[in-house]
C-alpha cells in the first residue's frame, strides 16, 4: 500500500486557541443570541 496522503503536522491539530480568542469567541455568540431573543420578543409583540 502507498502513503501518499500527505499529514497535517501535529501542531495544527493540537493547537489551542489563546484566551483572548475564547473571549472574543464567547462575545461573539452572546451578542448573536441577544439579538436572536430581541427579534423573537419584537415577533411576539410586533403586530
Amino acid at each position: 500500500m502507498s502513503r501518499s496522503v500527505a499529514r497535517m503536522p501535529r501542531a495544527c491539530i493540537l493547537a489551542r486557541p489563546e484566551p483572548w480568542q475564547l473571549l472574543a469567541a464567547a462575545l461573539a455568540s452572546g451578542a448573536g443570541w441577544v439579538a436572536m431573543g430581541a427579534a423573537a420578543v419584537n415577533a411576539l409583540i410586533a403586530p
